[in-house]
């Protein structure tokens, strides 16, 4: 059975509410009248979070490329970068040069010689393939590994 839910935050403009359920107890509060110090330390809390959240899973080019994405969402005026397919072409093309044994320069630049469109085309219908797809989870799954290996967390308490 699942349990509910210990803690929800409602916003209203810049009134926050804090709801525990179980013991139903609420806690209202607008920050709009928090000292400037208070609003900034929060606020960079936020972008440190935010960026942070980049930090998850991905190679460490792949984490630059969304962090981009991120900040040039912030700098255009939204929190998110919106509704939309994370790029795996990177990963895709990888597994095809892998696969093929082919120089992943050569395949990139084959691909650029192509209009937008087109590259999308191949590049998914490469990453439908059984065999595409089975390579890229061998190469996350060798990512993932190596991420482990590289870990100072040595200790599994169960």
């Amino acid at each position: 059975m699942a349990k509910g839910k210990k803690q929800q935050i409602k916003v209203e403009g810049t009134w926050l509410t804090i709801v525990y359920p179980t013991i139903r107890k609420e806690l209202r509060v607008d920050v709009a009248g928090f000292d400037a110090e208070v609003k900034f330390a929060a606020m960079m809390h936020g972008f440190k979070q935010k960026y942070g959240d980049v930090e998850s899973g991905g190679t460490p080019a792949e984490k630059y490329e969304m962090l981009q994405r991120v900040v040039e969402a912030n700098r255009s005026g939204g929190w998110d970068i919106g509704a939309g397919a994370r790029d795996t072409s990177g990963i895709v093309i990888e597994a095809v040069c892998r696969l093929k044994e082919l120089d992943p320069a050569k395949v990139t630049a084959s691909l650029d010689k192509l209009s937008v469109d087109d590259r999308t085309v191949k590049v998914k219908e490469w990453a439908s393939n059984p065999k595409v797809k089975a390579m890229v989870a061998r190469i996350r799954a060798d990512r993932a590994e190596a991420a482990a290996d590289d870990s100072d967390e040595d200790d599994i308490e169960v």
